[in-house]
C-alpha cells in the first residue's frame, strides 16, 4: 500500500524544481540520504494579517537560528525558509491558543505511522510537549516569542517537510492546503479542485468518501452560483394534509438537492413531500416523521455557498487520515454518535456511541487497538477527581464507598481513586485499549438509556458502546481461548482481567459532519464542537 494518500500545494512550492540544484548527500530524520538543493523561495510579504490563515507569526530570525543551531543540511535549510517565506512567517502549527486543527491531524497521522512502524527513536521530547498540549486544546495561552512553543513549531515543519518529500503517492495538490498560506474564496477553491484530476488511491472506505463527497461538491457548487435562496420565515409545524404558501420555496429547494423528484411547486402537503421530508431527516439524523419543524426548516434554509464550504473542510480532513489503516477497521464519528466496522468494502455492523460533551471533547486522532479488559477498574482522571470526587469526599464521608471506590496512593496533592469492578462501575463491564495521548477508549456502560437521545455528547471524553460484549466477540473472534460463553462470563466476574489482542485493529475517531452512505445520499450532523465553525472562519474569505 502507498505511504500516504496526500501531499499538499505548498510542499511543491516549498520544493519545487529549478535549474540551479545541486545533489548533496545528507541524512536526516525521515529524509532520503541523496537531498536535492534547491534555491529558497521569495518571501510572500501580500499576506497580511488581514487575508492570513492564521493571525500568529513567528520571527523570521527564530527560523534562522534554529537552523543554524541545529546545523541542518541545506536543502533541508533551505526548505524550512521556503515553507515560512511562502506563508510571511505565519506560525502553521500553533496559534495564541494551542495546536491548529492542522497541527493535530499531521502530529497524529505522523505518530500513528511511527508507531506502526515500530520507530521509537523520533523526538520523544517533542512527543511528550505534543502530548501535553493537544488535550489542553483551548485551555492554553501561548507566546509567539516562547522558545519553547517557537522550537516546536519549526520542528514540526522540519518533520512534516521530510515526511512528505520523500513519499511516492497519491496527490491532489489543488484541495485546500492542507497547511494553509491565506483565506480563499471559497467558490473558486471548490472550482479548483473539481478542475483537478484526483489521484487520492481508492483503498478503504474513506478514501471513497473523499470521491464520494467531491461528487457533492460539484452539485453545491452549481447551486451555490446559479441559484438565489430565499430562506423560509415559519414557525410551527407541518404535516401531510396541510397548506401553506413556504410549502413552494421548500419543495423547491428539496428538488435542487435530490430529495423531492418531480417539479411540484404547490402549497399543498402532499405524499410525495412528506416522503422527500422523511428522507431529508434522515440525513440529517432526526427521526424520520415527515413533518416539516423548526429544526427542518432552518436546515433547509442553510445557503449553497456554506455547504460548499463544509464539504470542502471535511474532504479535507479526510486527506489527513493516516494511510496504513488498510480497509479493516473501526471508525467512530463523533457528530454522527455511531461506531462503524468495516472489513474490505464492507461494512460489518454498525452501532451508536455516547461522545465527550463540549468542554470534554473527544479528539480526533487513530489507535490500534490491542487489548479488552474485562470486569475493569476505572482510574480516575485527576481533573474528574478535583472537580467530582474531592468535593463528593467534602459533602458525604461515605461518598467513596457508596460509588464503590478507594483510594489507593496520593498525586499532585490529590488522592488517587479508583472505582472497582463491578455493578455501578462508570466503564461498565469492559474496555477496549487503544494506546494513545489522550488516554480515551472505548468501553462498555450501564446508562443505557442514553443511547435513545439524538444526541449523544455526554462522557469526559471516552467512548462508550450501545453494545460492548457484541463487539468484545467481534475482536475476539479469531482466539479459539474466548468463546461467547466465556466472555460473558468475564464481563460479569468482578475480577479484573487483560487480554491481548491476537491482530490488532485500527480505530479511527474522526470528525465528518458530511459524508455519503452507502445509499448515495449526503448525511449531514451538527457540528457539536464547533470544529467547522473555526475552520471556515480559517479557510475561506467572508465567512
Amino acid at each position: 500500500m502507498k505511504k500516504l494518500i496526500y501531499l499538499f500545494g505548498i510542499v511543491c512550492l516549498a520544493v519545487s524544481c529549478d535549474t540551479n540544484t545541486k545533489t548533496k548527500t545528507t541524512h536526516t530524520e525521515d529524509s532520503e540520504e541523496n537531498e536535492i538543493v534547491k534555491p529558497v523561495s521569495l518571501r510572500d510579504t501580500s499576506i497580511t494579517p488581514a487575508v492570513a490563515y492564521n493571525n500568529f507569526f513567528i520571527d523570521s530570525a527564530a527560523v534562522m537560528a534554529y537552523v543554524t543551531k541545529n546545523n541542518l543540511p541545506a536543502a533541508e535549510a533551505n526548505r524550512i525558509q521556503s515553507f515560512y517565506n511562502q506563508r510571511n512567517f505565519q506560525f502553521a502549527w500553533f496559534t495564541n491558543n494551542g495546536p491548529t486543527e492542522e497541527g493535530r491531524n499531521f502530529w497524529n497521522a505522523y505518530t500513528y505511522e511511527k508507531t506502526k512502524a515500530k520507530d521509537t527513536g523520533y523526538d520523544r521530547k517533542l512527543v511528550v510537549m505534543m502530548d501535553t498540549l493537544l488535550p489542553s486544546l483551548d485551555t492554553i495561552v501561548i507566546d509567539a516569542t516562547d522558545s519553547t512553543y517557537v522550537n516546536a513549531e519549526i520542528a514540526i515543519t522540519r518533520k512534516f517537510l521530510n515526511y512528505y518529500t520523500s513519499r511516492e503517492d497519491g496527490t491532489d495538490n489543488n484541495l485546500l492546503q492542507l497547511v494553509p498560506t491565506r483565506k480563499a474564496d471559497v467558490l473558486a477553491s471548490a472550482d479548483s479542485i473539481l478542475k483537478t484530476e484526483s489521484k487520492i488511491v481508492d483503498t478503504n472506505n474513506l478514501h471513497r468518501q473523499y470521491h464520494a463527497l467531491k461528487k457533492e461538491l460539484a452539485m453545491y457548487l452549481q447551486l451555490a452560483k446559479t441559484q438565489q435562496a430565499d430562506s423560509v420565515v415559519f414557525i410551527g409545524k407541518l404535516k401531510k394534509g396541510m397548506s401553506s404558501p413556504v410549502l413552494p420555496v421548500i419543495k423547491k429547494r428539496l428538488q435542487l438537492m435530490g430529495y423531492l423528484p418531480g417539479a411540484d411547486t404547490t402549497a399543498v402537503y402532499n405524499d410525495s413531500l412528506a416522503a422527500a421530508i422523511s428522507l431529508y431527516q434522515m440525513s440529517l439524523g432526526m427521526k424520520a416523521d415527515g413533518i416539516l419543524s423548526d429544526s427542518v426548516t432552518r436546515r433547509i434554509n442553510i445557503p449553497y455557498k456554506q455547504k460548499v464550504a463544509q464539504i470542502l473542510v471535511n474532504m479535507n480532513r479526510l486527506l489527513w487520515m493516516p494511510s496504513k489503516i488498510g480497509d479493516h477497521y473501526i471508525q467512530v464519528n463523533i457528530p454522527e454518535f455511531m461506531l462503524h466496522v468495516y472489513e474490505a468494502k464492507n461494512k460489518v455492523f454498525e452501532m451508536p456511541v455516547v461522545v465527550g460533551k463540549e468542554g470534554t471533547n473527544t479528539m480526533m486522532f487513530a489507535g490500534d487497538l490491542n487489548q479488552v479488559v474485562f470486569s475493569p477498574y476505572w482510574n480516575i482522571p485527576e481533573s474528574i477527581v478535583k472537580n467530582e470526587i474531592v468535593p463528593g469526599i467534602e459533602r458525604n464521608p461515605d461518598y467513596l464507598a457508596s460509588h464503590n471506590m478507594e483510594i489507593t496512593g496520593k498525586r499532585n496533592n490529590l488522592p488517587v481513586v479508583r472505582q472497582l469492578p463491578g455493578k455501578g462501575n462508570s466503564l461498565g463491564r469492559v474496555k477496549f485499549l487503544f494506546p494513545n495521548s489522550y488516554d480515551i477508549y472505548l468501553h462498555d456502560t450501564e446508562a443505557k438509556y442514553l443511547f435513545t437521545k439524538t444526541r449523544r455528547a455526554f462522557s469526559h471524553g471516552c467512548i462508550r458502546l450501545a453494545d460492548a460484549e457484541k463487539m468484545a466477540n467481534y475482536i475476539l473472534r479469531e482466539d479459539s481461548a474466548w468463546n461467547a460463553e466465556k466472555i460473558t462470563e468475564a464481563m460479569n466476574s468482578d475480577t479484573e482481567k487483560f487480554v491481548k489482542v491476537k491482530n490488532p485493529v485500527p480505530v479511527l475517531i474522526t470528525y465528518l459532519t458530511v459524508w455519503v452512505d452507502d445509499a448515495g445520499k449526503m448525511n449531514t450532523r451538527d457540528d457539536i464542537y464547533q470544529h467547522d465553525a473555526a475552520a471556515i472562519k480559517r479557510h475561506f474569505i467572508s465567512f
